[in-house]
């Protein structure tokens, strides 16, 4: 059986793996790199790196609140 070890960002609860990659596409390794982020300001930041409409209702980043605080 072959075992996967989680990103740091997967430890996060809702955080699976596609999460965990757009997190580390803009740049945040751990847990603690998302504190006092704003998530709409990151949400952007992604849908310019991507260059496209990311849909919201598939990605947590929508949140009004930061992700740690």
């Amino acid at each position: 059986m072959k075992y996967e070890l989680k990103r740091p960002l997967e430890t996060i609860p809702g955080v699976g793996k596609s999460i965990a990659k757009d997190l580390e596409q803009l740049g945040y390794t751990e847990v603690g790199d998302l504190r006092g982020e704003n998530p709409e300001e990151m949400y952007a930041k992604l849908r310019a790196l991507r260059k496209m409409h990311i849909d919201r209702k598939s990605t947590r980043l929508n949140s009004s609140h930061t992700v740690i605080s």
